[in-house]
C-alpha cells in the first residue's frame, strides 16, 4: 500500500524523529549541545545507535534541502568560488593569525599578512557565510568551531592545504587532461600533471617532494 505521506513530509519527519533522539540523549547525559561557536565539541561522541540517527538526519536533511531548492537553484548553488576562502586561510595560516580566544579587525588582520583589507574582507565574508570564522559585529572577526579546529589540529590544517593546493589544482585540470589524453593509459596523463606542469605522476612527485606527502 502506498504511503499517504509525501516525500517532503517523510523527510521532514525523519529529521524531526532522529534529531529528537540525539537531543534527548545529549540532554539526559548533560553533554554539550552542538553549535557553531569556537568551543563547540569537535565530536558528539554518540553511541552507535545514535550515530545512525545522526547519519539519518544528515542524509534526510540534505535530500530535503535539495528537493526544496528545485533543479535550477540546485544547479546554480554549486558555486565555483567556495574554495577561495579556504585557499586564503591555508595560504596565510589565518586560523593562527586570529586570536584563539579573542578578536581582530579585518584591517589589522590584513595588515598582519600584507594584503588589501577590502579584498581580504570580501573573501573571508564568503567563508563566514559557510561557518568558517565569525563576524560578531561589523569589521571584527573571531573563531568559529571550524576555524578553531584548523588552528588547533595540524592534521586538519594539512588536510586543508592538500585539498586547496594539490587536489584543487589537479581537479580543475581533470577534464582538460581527458581531452588531451582520451584513453589516459599512463599514470602521468592526469589533471595533476597538467596542473603542475610535470611529466611525472602524482606519486612520483610525492617521492621527489616528501614534505608534500
Amino acid at each position: 500500500m502506498a504511503s499517504s505521506q509525501s516525500l517532503l513530509a517523510e523527510l521532514a519527519n525523519a529529521v524531526a524523529v532522529h534529531t529528537q533522539r540525539i537531543d534527548g540523549y545529549l540532554r539526559d547525559k548533560a553533554l554539550p549541545l552542538p553549535s557553531f561557536a569556537a568551543d563547540s565539541p569537535v565530536d558528539l561522541g554518540l553511541p552507535p545507535e545514535l550515530e545512525q540517527s545522526r547519519l539519518a538526519v544528515l542524509e534526510a536533511s540534505q535530500e530535503l534541502n535539495d528537493l526544496l531548492q528545485g533543479p535550477k537553484d540546485l544547479l546554480f548553488n554549486h558555486h565555483h568560488n567556495q574554495l577561495v576562502p579556504l585557499k586564503l586561510i591555508s595560504q596565510f595560516d589565518l586560523a593562527n593569525e586570529v586570536p584563539a580566544n579573542g578578536e581582530i579587525t579585518f584591517g589589522d588582520l590584513a595588515a598582519k599578512i600584507g594584503v588589501d583589507c577590502a579584498a581580504l574582507t570580501r573573501i573571508l565574508l564568503l567563508g563566514i557565510s559557510h561557518r568558517v570564522f565569525n563576524e560578531p559585529r561589523p569589521g571584527v572577526i573571531t573563531h568559529s568551531a571550524v576555524s578553531k579546529l584548523i588552528a588547533d589540529d595540524s592534521r586538519v590544517a594539512d588536510w586543508l592545504g592538500a585539498n586547496v593546493d594539490d587536489m584543487w589544482q589537479s581537479a580543475e585540470k581533470t577534464v582538460e587532461a581527458l581531452v588531451k589524453w582520451p584513453s589516459a593509459t599512463e599514470p602521468k596523463q592526469t589533471g595533476f600533471s597538467l596542473g603542475y606542469g610535470t611529466s611525472d605522476s602524482f606519486f612520483i612527485e610525492l617521492e621527489k617532494n616528501p614534505e608534500r606527502a
